[in-house]
């Protein structure tokens, strides 16, 4: 995974924790904001539950004063009918009506006796109607004070009556009034009580965002130190352990923490192991990629070439080279010195044929077998067989090189190559069997290469003729007599390769012969070597011009 994919990673996760975080926050304001609530709704229903006991004692008062005065009422009433039934009784206009005729019968009685004073019986009837008059005055004064009576307990009766309903209307306004002062008393310690648990709401808001922004720059800090070790950890800095804050408080984050660095601590050991191990295989890689080519290597390691044993069919230049007098040579020099020279060569030689992109097929003894055209794709055989001759120009002009160089080490006879090209069909591919495989080709042209070689001369190159044709518009070549091989029925035309063509002064320049051995790559030197050479070179001019006699 990479850096950017940790820290999309990290910064994805960072993102949910502090929406978790937000989240919590919003349930503790709403835990807050919901006790406040209740305390408030307990505080109003508590001083609601107080002012109606109070109201209820008053209104049971009231209950029982009016109560009494309705018991005084009833007792007022049933007093009422015998008052009644009393006054009923009494003929009040008979009784007027017979008084007024008594008292004017007085009168006039009283005035006859007044003429007639003498008369005993006028005045046993005047004082007998004086008694009558006097006994009605007495029921008239009777009748009259239970009529006072009547009136003044009715009077009391209307009097109570107003003041039960002016004590009811009374009592309904108070009731009013003090239902209005309980109602503005409650809103009033509503509106208190609401403002206290506002405040005590914004007091819990703001002490739970103080206890979140502690507890997230808590986090905050944790998580960073995680991330920067999680991004060490990503850019392979393995020996740097997470430090956390407050080591003393530990929690999930810290478990983690430690947990990233016992897996850091882990990784980087199995890193080193597997280090090991990476060197340890490319070093073996590297020693068996040696004996394969180049070419075939990297196919190999690219999958596009399997351990599958198959081959196919194609047209191929074959190079074939020989050192000359190689038996006569094991049989006088020690095998080191032997070793040592033969090592020297095949170097030079590879590199030569691996710059020119030709494929080593092997090494037999002295022998070298290398190929063209077997790059995947389509191959024109005229570049791979101008490769190939070219190839072997450059081998004979380096092989004058080794040959002084080998002279100056002290070699009695250095080698000389021989050199056989040939251009065909071959099949290539892998052969072998299920233990042992091999790279290589097989095909009447790899024979026709290995016969050329052997008809050369020693430092000279052989081709075949469809090679000549390939290759003629860019080398010189010497036509040879048409010579029978071995394996080829009809004889072989062959061509011995000379100058390319165009070449002008400058590049490299190889002679040797009796008395000297000349190798020079211009191209290669610097301005002291040239101005040294050039010396060289003036003196040898004059050394080689005749003597005057």
């Amino acid at each position: 995974m990479s850096v950017a994919s940790d820290d999309a990673v990290a910064a994805r996760y960072a993102l949910r924790f502090r929406i978790g975080i937000f989240f919590a926050i919003l349930a503790l304001m709403a835990l807050a904001l919901a006790l406040t609530f209740q305390i408030t709704m307990g505080a109003v229903l508590d001083h609601y539950s107080e002012a109606l006991d109070e109201e209820e004692e008053k209104t049971r008062i009231l209950f029982v004063e009016t109560q009494l005065l309705m018991a005084r009422q009833s007792q007022l009433q049933s007093v009422l009918p015998n008052i009644d039934g009393e006054s009923r009784s009494i003929d009040m206009p008979g009784w007027l009506d017979a008084l007024t005729r008594l008292q004017l019968a007085h009168q006039e009685l009283a005035r006859l006796v007044a003429q007639n004073v003498g008369d005993s019986t006028e005045a046993k009837q005047f004082t007998q109607l004086s008694q009558s008059v006097e006994r009605l005055q007495a029921i008239f004064r009777h009748a009259e004070e239970q009529g006072v009576i009547v009136i003044e307990e009715l009077r009391r009766l209307e009097a109570l009556t107003e003041a039960a309903l002016k004590l009811v209307d009374d009592m309904a306004a108070y009731i009013d009034k003090e239902m209005r002062e309980i109602r503005q008393e409650a809103l009033n310690k509503s509106r208190k009580s609401v403002r206290w648990g506002w405040s005590v709401a914004a007091a819990a808001i703001v002490l739970s965002l103080l206890v979140a922004t502690l507890l997230v720059r808590r986090l905050t800090r944790k998580l960073g130190a995680i991330a920067q070790g999680v991004q060490r950890v990503a850019q392979g800095r393995l020996d740097q352990p997470i430090a956390l804050p407050h080591p003393t408080q530990r929690d999930e984050l810290d478990l983690i923490g430690e947990h990233i660095n016992q897996a850091a601590t882990q990784l980087d050991a199995a890193q080193r192991e597997a280090r090991r191990e990476r060197d340890h295989l490319a070093q073996v890689s590297q020693t068996l990629a040696n004996f394969f080519p180049p070419q075939v290597r990297e196919r190999i390691l690219s999958g596009r070439l399997s351990d599958r044993i198959a081959s196919q069919r194609r047209k191929l230049t074959v190079f074939f080279s020989d050192l000359v007098g190689f038996t006569r040579a094991v049989e006088n020099m020690e095998a080191e010195d032997l070793t040592r020279l033969l090592n020297e060569y095949f170097h030079e030689m590879s590199e030569i044929a691996l710059a020119h992109g030709g494929v080593i097929d092997k090494y037999v003894g002295d022998a070298m077998l290398v190929f063209f055209g077997d790059d995947e794709g389509d191959v024109d055989p005229r570049e791979g067989a101008a490769a190939c001759v070219a190839m072997a120009a450059q081998m004979q002009q380096s092989m004058v090189g080794l040959r002084q160089r080998w002279a100056n080490q002290g070699v009695a006879r250095p080698f000389h190559v021989r050199m056989g090209i040939a251009t065909g069909y071959c099949a290539v591919g892998i052969f072998g069997s299920e233990k042992r495989r091999d790279y290589t080709i097989i095909g009447n042209t790899v024979n026709l290469a290995s016969r050329l070689e052997s008809a050369a001369q020693p430092d000279e190159a052989l081709v075949s003729h469809e090679t000549y044709v390939l290759t003629r518009e860019l080398f010189h070549f010497t036509p040879r007599e048409p010579m029978t091989v071995k394996g080829v029925a009809e004889p072989v035309q062959a061509y011995s390769v000379g100058e390319p063509r165009g070449a002008q002064g400058g590049g490299v320049i190889a002679r040797e012969g009796r008395g000297f051995s000349l190798f020079l790559d211009a191209d290669s030197l610097d301005d002291a070597a040239r101005e040294s050479l050039a010396e060289a070179l003036a003196r040898a001019s004059k050394s080689l011009q005749p003597p005057i006699n």
